[in-house]
């Protein structure tokens, strides 16, 4: 059941290197305090180097600009001190994008990121990751709504499948790990513990008939003691072993 976020594709953000305005790399304007524009060097295996854009304070990229990567990405927004800080849109070589903030050259703040694939993040990011409060959609319409904790669901969250399942409650390392629920379109639902996506541990399995299972679990199925509950039959209890009653 473990959705893999793929939130940490990342492309090599190169640090702009510092320029003289005098160098003859400054091909158009003001690369001291002013407007201009800036070409780097290739260096080796490149056809051409990375191009600044934009505004310049102390013969640093300040204010507003544009970044061409040599590889083909392309980041427009806020630079401070030649880095990537404030409000920007990097548009990556492979065709993802990421709509947001930064500090530092790394997503930080509000922001979201569309992959390749499809699938969305949208929320908050710490040091390049996922991390806060947060909604990652996949191209097939699932959506996790909740926590993020280095690029990972953890802490509290919901998972919606576009089938109609679901489940709501605790997350450790993309996996349902602690209490939680699982409902099921047909009408049965689980409360209870969960360890590794399985429910493991104490809980209570309703039957859309009516019937239920109050006990314990290993690997989703009915192991250690536990009791049957019959809508219309005799009650089973006692010790179970792989969801058979001993």
């Amino acid at each position: 059941m473990k959705k893999s976020t793929s939130l940490n594709l990342l492309v090599g953000i190169l640090l702009l290197s510092s320029c003289s305005p005098a160098n003859s790399n400054c091909i158009e304007g003001n690369c001291e305090d002013g407007v201009g524009t800036y070409q780097w060097e290739p260096e080796r295996g490149q056809e051409v180097g990375g191009r600044y854009e934009g505004e310049w304070q102390n013969g640093m990229p300040n204010g507003q600009g544009n970044y061409y990567f040599a590889n083909g990405s392309h980041y427009e927004g806020d630079f401070v001190d030649e880095l990537f800080e404030g409000v920007g849109t990097l548009n990556y070589a492979d065709g993802g994008l990421y709509e947001g903030e930064w500090k530092a050259e790394e997503r930080e703040g509000e922001g979201v990121m569309t992959y390749t694939s499809g699938d969305q993040y949208e929320g908050e990011w710490l040091n390049d990751e996922a991390e806060g409060e947060g909604v990652y959609t996949w191209h097939n319409d699932d959506v996790y709504e909740g926590e993020f904790l280095e690029g990972e669901f953890s802490g509290e969250g919901t998972l919606f499948y576009h089938n109609g399942e679901r489940y709501e409650g605790e997350w450790e390392n993309g996996l349902f790990n602690g209490y939680g629920e699982y409902h099921w379109p047909a009408g049965d639902h689980y409360e209870g513990e969960f360890k590794n996506d399985s429910r493991t541990g104490e809980g209570i399995y309703y039957y859309s008939n009516g019937d239920r299972y109050e006990g314990e679990f290993v690997n989703s199925l009915y192991e250690g003691q536990g009791t049957y509950f019959s809508a219309e039959g005799p009650i089973l209890q006692g010790a179970w072993i792989q969801g058979q009653l001993l």
